[in-house]
């Protein structure tokens, strides 16, 4: 039995050698106890308990010794920006987060000194020219829609370079724990648990964000900056020689489609 006085102030305890976290809807970014293709927080009070476990990366690129990796799931669920104002990429509450809050949770010590400072561009959305601010450095960021759509780089990354159909590499499901912190999932069939997922690409204006949908399609035009049920997908750059990593089975596209 889990008492108050085992939970540390960021609501982590340790049972056993392993660590868990818990949430009830108060922790949630967003919560519902109707709400359509979201988690039912029947009773918000409830506490949730969840295991810490290591996330599966899916590497994009290899360079050397350098890897740019994607997790395999979305582990959580943020909104792009707090407030309802112009926006981009180097000044977003995600972007702060991701490398601070997350970046400190997800990974232990000795895993931070594997990750590397990359350099993060931030080009104009290629369709409605909306400026996205200064390129950054970050330890944690997120994809652009230069890096999953229609260029080379996407098809670098093992995205499909066209235009025209729904990328299945592009489909993601979100995890538990993403969904009771607010991740909407799609109810569609063929398409059934997969969440939607940011670009750090503004959008038609210079207070909306791209975002990836359920079926692999990016909407160029995208959404509220401030949506507070899109799921987060991260992505690091680790050097090899310090990272000390396992591999996994293959994961297949249509493992995450369904």
């Amino acid at each position: 039995m889990v008492t108050n006085d085992d939970i540390t102030t960021n609501d982590d305890t340790e049972i056993d050698g392993k660590r868990y976290h818990r949430l009830n809807a108060a922790g949630a970014v967003s919560h519902s106890g109707n709400s359509p293709q979201h988690y039912r927080w029947t009773d918000p009070d409830a506490w949730h308990y969840f295991a810490y476990a290591p996330i599966k990366w899916r590497i994009l690129k290899i360079s050397g010794t350098k890897a740019v990796l994607l997790a395999d799931r979305m582990p959580d669920t943020c909104p792009f920006h707090d407030k309802d104002e112009a926006v981009n990429w180097s000044g977003s509450h995600l972007r702060q987060w991701l490398n601070d809050e997350f970046y400190t949770r997800a990974f232990s010590d000795v895993e931070r000194t594997a990750i590397l400072t990359t350099d993060v561009k931030n080009p104009a959305n290629p369709y409605y020219g909306t400026d996205c601010g200064p390129d950054t450095q970050d330890h944690v960021f997120i994809l652009s829609n230069d890096e999953v759509f229609a260029s080379s780089l996407a098809s670098d990354y093992g995205f499909y370079a066209g235009s025209g159909i729904d990328d299945s590499a592009r489909r993601f499901r979100s995890t538990l724990y993403a969904k009771c912190r607010g991740a909407w999932w799609s109810s569609v069939e063929g398409y059934r648990g997969n969440s939607f997922w940011f670009m750090r690409t503004s959008g038609y204006t210079s207070s909306s964000i791209t975002y990836v949908c359920d079926f692999g399609y990016l909407y160029n035009q995208g959404t509220a900056a401030t949506c507070d049920d899109a799921a987060v997908l991260p992505a690091i750059t680790v050097d090899l020689e310090k990272a000390n990593y396992q591999k996994t089975t293959s994961v297949e596209s249509t493992d995450v489609a369904q």
